[in-house]
């Protein structure tokens, strides 16, 4: 019997898409035909153990990820969460991150995906972690559909995604911080909120140094939650490194993302896997955000279903 929840979401794709037709011998890999796109569902309970963030596992199978690759696929996570029940993920931007290396010995990847109050990530075995917010939910299967998904309008610049990721965090109800000299650049809609803060809490001198020089922080009350670094044309491993030091001095931080354009991306995995950052364990800590993912992640909470309604 099919398990409930990925029963109805296959019915909401196929309210959408069409016809759903089995694939290979298995019962998670799905066809759409109308629009010739493959569908492979896993599931997840949402486990919560205390002191940790919650967090799904999921084993993706050898033979259905080769089956994947050369399509237009998507990897579609369902769990029994009622307001973060389904993530779909085009499989071609993740496809990379799926090596024969990294099998464990039942022949699956791994993939743990955390719930933390500022963001959600999933953790590709030793590849490192990656932001999954701009895939929340099923609201993209009528631009799948009708080839008219929304796009990142030309010329992002770097103050434009801090004014973008600085809207995003209000619309959760964060306060933020923008480096000071930084705050002349801020659209004046995100200054006007009346949340952005002139100061940041006390932590220790260095740490405080290096805290302002961050370039968006989202605050719950006193508490930094989310700290983005957005690498425009300056250097990713800078970036890394003032995350870093955060991360080693502020251990209730629960999330760390480098913010760039999608042709950086390799770079970001490359300076990640430094023995340096690797001795910290930083990989699973800081994760990788594309200007495309922060733009869809803000189009979805302006449609006001981002979260599989």
């Amino acid at each position: 019997m099919a398990n409930p929840h990925v029963a109805r979401v296959r019915e909401r794709i196929a309210s959408e898409l069409g016809e759903l037709r089995r694939e290979g011998d298995g019962r998670s890999l799905f066809r759409a035909v109308a629009v010739d796109a493959l569908f492979y569902f896993r599931y997840s309970k949402i486990l919560r153990y205390a002191g940790k963030p919650p967090y799904a596992f999921f084993g993706l199978r050898r033979e259905d990820v080769e089956r994947l690759r050369g399509n237009n696929a998507y990897l579609c996570f369902v769990t029994d969460a009622p307001d973060k029940s389904v993530f779909l993920l085009p499989f071609a931007r993740f496809e990379h991150l799926l090596r024969k290396e990294d099998l464990a010995d039942d022949q699956q990847f791994k993939v743990n995906v955390l719930f933390r109050p500022g963001g959600v990530q999933a953790l590709f075995s030793k590849r490192g972690s990656y932001a999954l917010d701009a895939y929340l939910g099923l609201a993209g299967l009528p631009a799948l559909r009708d080839a008219t998904r929304p796009t990142l309008p030309a010329g992002m610049t770097h103050d434009g995604m801090q004014s973008l990721l600085g809207d995003i965090g209000l619309q959760y109800g964060f306060d933020l911080w923008f480096p000071r000299n930084d705050l002349r650049k801020i659209q004046a809609e995100v200054l006007a909120s009346g949340r952005v803060r002139d100061a940041l809490p006390a932590i220790g001198k260095e740490t405080d140094r290096i805290m302002r020089q961050i370039d968006v922080i989202w605050l719950d009350g006193a508490a930094p939650v989310s700290l983005f670094e957005v690498e425009h044309t300056t250097s990713i491993y800078s970036g890394l490194l003032r995350l870093c030091d955060v991360a080693l001095t502020h251990s209730k931080i629960s999330e760390f993302r480098i913010v760039s354009r999608q042709m950086r991306e390799e770079a970001f995995y490359r300076e990640i896997n430094r023995p340096t950052f690797q001795a910290h364990k930083l990989e699973q800590k800081v994760s990788f955000m594309s200007y495309d993912n922060a733009w869809l992640w803000r189009e979805n909470l302006k449609q006001g279903a981002p979260y599989g309604r």
